[in-house]
C-alpha cells in the first residue's frame, strides 16, 4: 500500500511530503479511527483505494497544518 500512497501523492503534486514516519503515523491514525468508529471501518474496508486516498489526503492535510 505504501507504493500506492507514494503514487497518489505524486498524482496530487505533493510527492515531497512522504516520509516513513508520516506514513506510519497516518496508518496508526487510520487504524485507531477504524477501531473507534464502525462507519469509518465499513467505509475504508469497501476498497483498498479508499485507504490509499485517506492516507495520502491526511498526510497532506497534517503536513500543511504543521502537525506532522
Amino acid at each position: 500500500m505504501k507504493a500506492e500512497v507514494k503514487q497518489e501523492l505524486k498524482d496530487k503534486g505533493r510527492p515531497e511530503v512522504f516520509t516513513e514516519l508520516r506514513y506510519k503515523q497516518i496508518v496508526e491514525l487510520m487504524k485507531y479511527s477504524m477501531a473507534k468508529n464502525h462507519i469509518m471501518k465499513t467505509f475504508l474496508n469497501i476498497s483498498p483505494d479508499l485507504k490509499v486516498s485517506y492516507i495520502a489526503d491526511h498526510i497532506i492535510k497534517f503536513t500543511d497544518l504543521g502537525k506532522i
